[in-house]
């Protein structure tokens, strides 16, 4: 079993555009548009002969899932951008716990979790805040990205994680977590949406402990 140790550091992180795009759960093709109107753009990007490579580290793959979710609650372009370019250039110490926006009269307002907002600018009372929550989505992708090959579907329990409590390998998602879900009638399309970095092999154990 691999303890916390085994794990890279958060600022070596870095994954091919096909990997971060089954971490997303998004098509490469759909990365290289918001690449294209400028959205998110990998941290390296470069050229071997005939190959074009593109690697995305940790806060590249963290703003491609806000994008994604912003884009699932059926958000325009125009504030997809505003609010990804206010979470890259935050002074705020990192990592943030939640991301706040607000449109009011046409303008975007984007607020952080000490109750300040970008520019210095507030909505007005009574306008509807909207809230994602980074905390999970950083650790999801964290996960996602350090997850070792060859292991889906199997469990560990590891020192200083989550009490040894049985976690997916390789991952701080527990299994308990999943069968839950499994319990209250969630399907795999659901699971995998609220869990992206997990396997249909890690499902298939999930749906196995609640069978058994």
């Amino acid at each position: 079993m691999n303890d916390e140790r085994d794990r890279a550091p958060d600022d070596l992180i870095g994954v091919s555009v096909e990997r971060a795009a089954s971490i997303v759960g998004v098509s490469v093709q759909k990365l290289a548009a918001w690449e294209r109107i400028g959205l998110v753009e990998p941290s390296v990007r470069t050229q071997v002969r005939a190959r074009h490579i593109r690697i995305y580290g940790l806060s590249e793959l963290v703003e491609l899932r806000i994008v994604d979710e912003l884009i699932r609650r059926g958000q325009p372009v125009r504030l997809v951008r505003r609010i990804v370019e206010a979470h890259r250039s935050s002074t705020i110490p990192h990592p943030l716990r939640e991301l706040r926006w607000a449109t009011d009269a046409g303008m975007v307002y984007v607020g952080f979790e000490d109750g300040s907002w970008v520019g210095g600018r507030h909505p007005r009372q009574g306008v509807l805040t909207e809230v994602i929550d980074l905390e999970e989505i950083r650790s999801s992708t964290r996960d996602a990205a350090h997850r070792r090959m060859g292991t889906p579907g199997a469990v560990e329990k590891r020192r200083g994680v989550l009490g040894r409590k049985p976690v997916f390998e390789g991952t701080r998602t527990p299994v308990d977590v999943v069968t839950a879900y499994y319990r209250r009638g969630f399907s795999d399309a659901e699971i995998l949406e609220a869990f992206p970095h997990l396997s249909a092999d890690d499902l298939d154990t999930a749906r196995s402990a609640v069978e058994a």
